[in-house]
């Protein structure tokens, strides 16, 4: 995805990836930043969610204090709709809303 979207100035580009090993390696090859995944979304106005269907949900949950109105959230997850990512969005602030 990064090397897709690379056609244009790369030291705006902040990623995260499962392992720390293959984000530097990106880092290195693509000159991009890297940071886990709360700093990303921290970090950003637009969010590629990249992902297996099966880790959105608990992305989501790690982010939801994070995902503000005026960031972009951007789901490359096959077989998850946008209805489905906003109902894991609502259940993820309905879950920290209850922990506090």
């Amino acid at each position: 995805m990064i090397k897709a979207l690379s056609s244009g100035s790369l030291q705006f580009i902040i990623a995260s990836n499962r392992t720390r090993e293959k984000a530097e390696h990106l880092a290195k090859d693509l000159g991009i930043r890297v940071g886990n995944n709360r700093k990303v979304a921290g970090q950003s106005e637009v969010i590629f969610l990249c992902v297996r269907p099966l880790e959105i949900k608990a992305v989501l949950k790690e982010l939801s204090d994070l995902l503000k109105p005026e960031k972009l959230l951007v789901s490359a997850a096959v077989d998850f709709s946008l209805k489905d990512l906003e109902a894991c969005h609502r259940q993820a602030l309905r879950g920290r809303r209850s922990a506090f």
